[in-house]
């Protein structure tokens, strides 16, 4: 039977959805700060690191209407949040950033 399967896939894509991670939100929020509203039309996280200390990081491909952008973010616990631009890339097919970023 494919459909119980397909429920459950269905099922635990909107539960990751709907127990989004806030550090990841805030992150979000912080590159968003950098653009006018709704020139940013993907904000993709695509590197991460973890330390045992709580320590948290993640390098983003920012799609927006100036271009496409990397970003750094890091998290330490008791520490502001933090996310910085990296550089601005190029510009690419869908196919180059598929290949490079997915």
């Amino acid at each position: 039977m494919k459909y119980p399967a397909l429920l459950v896939i269905t099922l635990l894509a909107f539960a990751r959805d709907a127990a989004a991670d806030p550090v990841e939100t805030q992150w979000r929020a912080l590159i968003g700060k950098d653009f006018n509203d709704g020139c940013i039309s993907r904000l993709h996280p695509f590197l991460y690191s973890n330390g045992n200390n709580g320590r948290r990081g993640a390098t983003w491909l920012v799609e927006s209407c100036e271009g496409l952008f990397e970003y750094s973010t890091s998290y330490l616990p008791g520490a502001p949040l933090i996310a910085k631009r990296l550089r601005q890339l190029p510009p690419m097919t869908p196919a180059q950033i598929q290949r490079r970023y997915f």
